[in-house]
């Protein structure tokens, strides 16, 4: 029989080893200047999440890393959801560290509860009143942004004072 001879011995080679070899370092690294720079600085910073599992459909046209890295692995579905991961063997990172805040939340209020992706990091200011939380979401009030009337009316409070001290 086999007893006695190791793994080692044998020659083996698959038929998907070339495309493996193919792909390291196939990918850009520098981000197309054609993206905003605020994209730019997160380009590629994190492992594709898709690519882990072999479905990447974008290629290298990805935003996100095509290189195993246990340092820049995405958080955890389970633990940014539950706060904990049973899967004893979980590639993903578990910490809320990378979890941006949700600005819904920041407003006081967020549709999605606890099932939001984002963190609902507790607040040191008073929840908003219901009469501000209803004005969330329509044009103009999207993440506490100035309607265009607001801003319209301070840049001429703005215009009368300057004014005022010539």
């Amino acid at each position: 029989g086999l007893r006695g001879i190791a793994m080692d011995d044998f020659e083996v080679e698959f038929d998907f080893e070339d495309e493996l070899n193919a792909d390291v370092g196939g990918q850009p690294t520098e981000a197309p200047q054609s993206m905003p720079a605020n994209a730019r600085k997160n380009y590629r910073q994190t492992v594709c999440r898709h690519w882990l599992r072999g479905l990447c459909m974008k290629g290298n046209n990805c935003g996100f890393l095509h290189q195993f890295d246990k340092q820049r692995m995405p958080t955890c579905r389970f633990y940014a959801k539950y706060n904990e991961c049973k899967e004893p063997d979980c590639p993903f990172k578990h910490s809320l560290e990378d979890v941006k805040d949700c600005n819904m939340f920041k407003l006081g209020f967020c549709i999605h509860g606890p099932n939001c992706r984002y963190r609902h990091a507790p607040t040191s200011q008073p929840p908003a009143t219901v009469a501000e939380a209803a004005l969330i979401g329509r044009p103009g009030h999207l993440h506490g942004a100035p309607s265009h009337m607001q801003r319209y009316q301070m840049a001429l409070a703005k215009q009368q004072s300057e004014a005022g001290r010539e």
